[in-house]
């Protein structure tokens, strides 16, 4: 129940944020790992997706203690889709991710599937 209310916390939280600047990744892709905890895989998909699109190819973003890039989104959008049973589209993005970063582990475990 703490963890629960924690996340909708850090949900209202960082949707303050996206009222302050709607255009930053770094609330898309924490409103995507909020989701993606919350096994709401389509809303997290959305998400990423949307800080996919605001996101510069070899860039590394940082808020509240998480650091990330476009590969890693990828690699959130890879596990969405995994779990909704979506294995050829999960495939594809770990195909898309070793081809820029080989050595990147989620993307050759989804690669793998």
């Amino acid at each position: 129940v703490l963890a629960i209310d924690s996340l909708k916390e850090a949900d209202m939280i960082i949707e303050q944020s996206a009222e302050l600047d709607p255009d930053s990744p770094e609330v898309h892709y924490l409103r995507g790992e909020i989701c993606f905890l919350q096994d709401q895989m389509s809303a997290a998909l959305d998400h990423f997706r949307a800080a996919e699109d605001r996101t510069e190819s070899g860039k590394v973003y940082s808020a509240f203690g998480q650091v990330f890039s476009q590969i890693d989104i990828l690699a959130q959008r890879g596990l969405c889709l995994q779990r909704l049973g979506n294995v050829e589209g999960a495939r594809s993005i770990g195909e898309k991710i070793v081809a820029g970063s080989p050595d990147h582990p989620v993307g050759r475990a989804l690669s793998n599937l």
